[in-house]
């Protein structure tokens, strides 16, 4: 395939920026660079017990292979010209996830978390809880 900037897309892939740039977004969000403790609190809590969908994220509680109590989980999606991307943060953990590949989902489907079973599932249960 042709050679292109990913971040030349934007907010239409879903995520804006290198991976570098990602994690350091990510890095100023969970250090309370970006937004005071109190909007970043309520930006990331879920409702009830369910989940919270909101400025292109999705905050729920994942249930992972490996993990006695489910973590709180942020996630951002995009898919754009065949590349997908994946961002993960878990905010009671300090830590941050990533995934792009140059493969559609339809030749790779990444999976979701709550299927608890695919890809990012198998990924996100060894990096979290192994």
């Amino acid at each position: 395939e042709p050679a292109f900037q990913l971040a030349s897309w934007g907010a239409a892939g879903g995520l804006m920026g290198t991976a570098r740039a990602v994690f350091d977004f990510d890095r100023s969000l969970m250090t309370g660079k970006l937004l005071p403790a109190a909007s970043l609190a309520a930006l990331w809590t879920p409702e009830g017990n369910g989940s919270y969908q909101a400025l292109g994220q999705w905050v729920f509680p994942g249930r992972l292979k490996g993990c006695a109590a489910p973590k709180r989980i942020v996630q951002r999606d995009g898919e754009i010209y065949g590349v997908q991307a994946r961002n993960f943060i878990f905010p009671d953990d300090d830590l941050v996830v990533i995934v792009f590949t140059n493969r559609s989902s339809d030749d790779f489907p990444l999976g979701e978390v709550w299927e608890g079973k695919g890809f990012v599932y198998d990924l996100l249960s060894t990096v979290a809880c192994a």
